[in-house]
């Protein structure tokens, strides 16, 4: 295969879309440039910019080990509406290089179903996180440098971002495409999280999902006990707002229908197994699996309030919270973003 790694594509982006002009962007600033991008105006199904990163695959010699694969991997795609004479993609090249160079200093790797914030919000509903799934509209190539396909980037608010990776970022990204088959990143759009339709669909799959499966891990939460005799104790649960797509479904898929949810954290989590559970309101802390766990007994008057609550906390963003659980005396969660930990 003598295939040139530019031609190479350059010629996914045509054969997915003949005849479109090739625009080329100039590279901005970092630690590791990428030789720009590529850009074309398609019109089907509405009329958008599809801008394709230069740099992530090895488009000059070869230097990686593996003679199969070229560079990552992969190229980046992004696809934004078109607006009447809009030539510059700036911005998605200076995000396209930050996640070069996040790469770069990190040492990891992304793949589809991965995500990642990239600026700090100035307001909850500004896309600056993304979500990273597999290019269905560019086929993967090959040129002399090895094979690579294409990653999407889709822009999210934070709150969609906190969501999509406490759930399942493919699953959540499905049901962003079913209401935009492009996956366009649109700024300034409605969150999706605001849409009644959005929410029961996305309810409806966690459902689906809490069915099967009655345990999650490696999520950012744990729980300490404080107080005496004296006092009383009280728990004190402490979740990061990534959380609440899990706590959601722990209570109303699962102990609403008689079933426990087991959520449990990292390994430098400290105390961090919670389950929750259907019976009388009260709380205990037991051993299971070698490990103390926080239960959370929950009677069926709990449950709507307290689902009805954190529904409600999906779409108001990153705001630390304190909440009682009802009728479950000396229990409380604190909820937190990363960015605003309690």
């Amino acid at each position: 295969m003598t295939v040139d790694p530019f031609d190479a594509l350059e010629n996914s982006v045509r054969a997915a879309h003949p005849g479109a002009e090739i625009v080329l962007c100039a590279p901005v600033e970092g630690a590791e440039p990428l030789n720009g991008a590529v850009a074309v105006h398609v019109s089907a199904p509405s009329p958008h910019w599809l801008v394709v990163s230069q740099g992530f695959t090895e488009l000059w010699d070869k230097e990686s080990d593996d003679p199969d694969v070229s560079g990552f991997g992969f190229e980046l795609s992004c696809r934004i509406p078109a607006v009447e004479a809009q030539l510059d993609f700036g911005w998605v090249l200076h995000w396209m290089q930050g996640i070069r160079d996040y790469l770069a200093t990190t040492e990891t790797f992304i793949g589809s179903g991965h995500c990642m914030p990239l600026v700090a919000p100035a307001t909850r509903d500004e896309i600056c996180n993304v979500l990273f799934v597999e290019d269905v509209g560019l086929a993967p190539t090959r040129s002399r440098n090895g094979n690579h396909g294409y990653l999407q980037m889709v822009g999210v608010n934070v709150a969609e971002h906190d969501t999509a990776r406490s759930w399942d970022v493919l699953a959540f990204s499905d049901l962003m495409r079913a209401r935009d088959p492009l996956l366009q990143t649109i700024a300034g759009r409605p969150s999706f999280l605001a849409d009644a339709s959005f929410l029961v669909d996305m309810e409806r799959a966690m459902a689906s999902r809490a069915a099967s499966v009655g345990m999650r891990g490696q999520l950012p939460l744990h729980w300490e006990v404080h107080g005496g005799l004296v006092r009383g104790k009280r728990l004190d649960i402490h979740v990061d707002l990534a959380c609440i797509p899990d706590l959601l479904m722990a209570i109303k898929h699962r102990v609403r229908h008689g079933e426990e949810m087991v959520l449990f954290g990292g390994p430098r989590s400290g105390d961090s197994l919670v389950c929750f559970r259907p019976g009388p309101a009260g709380w205990s802390i037991e051993k299971r699996e070698g490990m103390r766990g926080a239960v959370i007994f929950l009677p069926p008057e709990a449950i709507e309030p307290l689902t009805n609550r954190l529904s409600q906390l999906m779409t108001e963003g990153p705001q630390p919270q304190e909440l009682e659980l009802p009728g479950v005396n000396g229990a409380r969660l604190f909820i937190a973003s990363v960015a605003n930990p309690r």
